[in-house]
């Protein structure tokens, strides 16, 4: 009883001027925040770093300022007068995970999605060069809201860091964002789909790709499981009255097909639905969905349909009784009450031509009557 179910997922892309900071290994830079560290709380200076014991030992000292200078830009340390004062909040990351996240100034192109389940960060970022004519000048007022849109939606993302979805996959963060110069269309496509089966973890995974880099990713899943994503969906289609215990509960006309009724499974196809923590989804049919009656009237018209069904040839002596008791087995939670084989046959017989069900019932019952005439 699988639940697949999937939706579009939004996504919008800018090409702005700023600066963006990419994760790096930066030895001589980490080598900086570790002589720093370690000489804490004295100030560091260019002539400390160009000493024997020193990160740079016999270079000159104005290379070490140089290095200062890089640390200082990239908000790793605060300095005074060339001269280390103390590590900032970047630098003692940095020294924790042994990268720098290095900041450069330029043009860009970032991909954001808008989506209740997934994270509200970038998914693809990358260099990019604008466009003779690109300025803010858009093509319909869907862009131009866009455009107008994006001064807000990057600076929900500012200074968070990401990873990237595709492309360029190195760990990154937007730092500054001095102008949004053009909304970006029409060159993503992805796909959220969201899996659960009984008994097992549900998944979450994007599919597709953006500006033609492709996209194949696992997302945690909302914390859900199939039973209640199963319950949600019967409430949303009006049927959760029908749904206890793992078990669609039936009437026997509403069966569709003889599969319903001689397996007791379903294949349903339920309605885009909006659930109220996830969204809204198309949903997949969902098959082999347990299938019970409502009550023991309904049990029994299930019953008897599958009594006629067994009849396939002459019933004789205890015969009867015992398809009548086989078609009970079926239903043994119920009290069924099934027909005589008498009337059975009357109802089986119509008004047209008899089927052969009625000649395996009638033919024992007649012989049975000419015997006793004799």
């Amino acid at each position: 009883m699988r639940i697949e179910m999937h939706r579009s997922v939004d996504v919008r892309g800018w090409r702005f001027l700023g600066d963006v900071a990419r994760a790096q290994a930066r030895e001589e830079l980490i080598g900086l925040l570790m002589q720093a560290q370690h000489r804490a709380p004295e100030p560091l200076g260019p002539e400390d770093i160009c000493a024997a014991d020193g990160l740079l030992p016999g270079r000159p000292p104005i290379i070490a300022r140089r290095l200062i200078g890089i640390a200082r830009a990239q908000g790793l340390v605060e300095a005074d007068r060339g001269v280390v004062t103390a590590l900032t909040d970047d630098g003692l990351a940095a020294l924790q995970e042994d990268q720098v996240f290095v900041a450069e100034h330029g043009p860009w192109t970032v991909w954001v999605v808008d989506d209740p389940l997934l994270p509200t960060l970038p998914i693809r970022i990358e260099r990019a060069t604008f466009e003779r004519g690109a300025g803010g000048k858009t093509r319909g007022g869907e862009e131009q809201a866009s455009l107008a849109n994006a001064p807000r939606r990057l600076s929900e993302v500012q200074r968070k860091r990401f990873s990237p979805w595709c492309g360029t996959r190195t760990e990154a963060r937007i730092d500054a964002v001095e102008k949004v110069v053009e909304a970006l269309h029409a060159k993503a496509q992805l796909r959220l789909s969201f899996i659960l089966e009984p008994r097992r973890a549900p998944t979450l995974e994007v599919t597709g790709a953006v500006d033609g880099s492709k996209v194949d990713l696992p997302i945690n899943p909302p914390d859900t499981d199939h039973a209640e994503v199963f319950a949600a969906l019967m409430m949303a289609h009006g049927l959760l009255d029908r749904w206890s215990q793992g078990v669609w509960h039936a009437s026997f006309d509403e069966l569709v097909d003889d599969v319903e009724r001689g397996r007791h499974r379903r294949r349903w196809r339920p309605d885009p639905v909006a659930f109220e923590e996830f969204g809204h989804f198309e949903v997949n049919p969902i098959a082999d969905i347990p299938l019970a009656p409502l009550d023991d009237i309904e049990a029994s018209h299930w019953a008897r349909w599958h009594l006629q069904r067994s009849i396939t040839s002459p019933l004789w002596a205890d015969g009867y009784a015992e398809a009548q008791a086989r078609a009970r087995a079926r239903f043994e939670q119920y009290d069924v009450t099934l027909p005589d084989r008498a009337s059975l046959a009357a109802d089986v017989r119509g008004d047209d031509r008899a089927p052969p069900a009625y000649w395996h019932l009638q033919a024992p019952l007649d012989l049975a009557t000419e015997e006793a005439g004799r």
